[in-house]
């Protein structure tokens, strides 16, 4: 999993869009978030391809916030921006690990 920390709402667009280029997923999450520990535990648990996968360790800076939820539409950490930018959550860490693992699975 190749994991970024955005120093700039630019830097978190580029991000973005370079992973949706490159037809990667996007994993948003923040830090302290048991809910994402929970999703990590859960990919590494059900063998997903990680490398398919970009982290974005949100700063808990409010251009960050409010780009996650206002410009991104995620109702927080863990989300999922997919390549085409929906976003994928669930309340349920465990079954957006397994979303993501379909997809993962699909697009290898």
């Amino acid at each position: 999993m190749i994991v970024v920390r955005p120093k700039s709402k630019d830097e978190f667009k580029k991000i973005i869009d370079d992973a949706r280029k490159s037809n990667l997923l996007v994993y948003i999450s923040a830090y302290p978030c048991p809910e994402c520990e929970i999703f990590e535990a859960s990919l590494e648990e059900l063998n997903v391809k990680t490398d398919r996968i970009v982290k974005v360790d949100v700063p808990a800076d409010d251009w960050a916030i409010e780009y996650v939820l206002n410009e991104l539409n995620a109702p927080g950490s863990p989300s999922v921006v997919l390549p085409n930018g929906k976003i994928l959550d669930d309340f349920d860490p465990i079954e957006l690990a397994q979303k993501v693992k379909a997809i993962v699975e699909k697009s290898v």
